[in-house]
């Protein structure tokens, strides 16, 4: 599985530089990105939607 880590890339410096992140504190984007996986992780857990 590739990631940004793995593929030489640094996440928080590739959000910072999305224009909807130019005025995000530092520390409010690393908990974004840490609680991206955690999102991924219980929503995979989950049975298929039925819609």
């Amino acid at each position: 599985m590739a990631t940004a880590f793995t593929d030489g890339h640094d996440a928080t410096t590739l959000f910072a530089a999305q224009p909807t992140a130019l005025e995000v504190a530092d520390e409010r984007l690393d908990a974004a990105l840490a609680a991206l996986p955690g999102f991924f992780l219980v929503s995979g857990a989950q049975p298929p939607a039925d819609w």
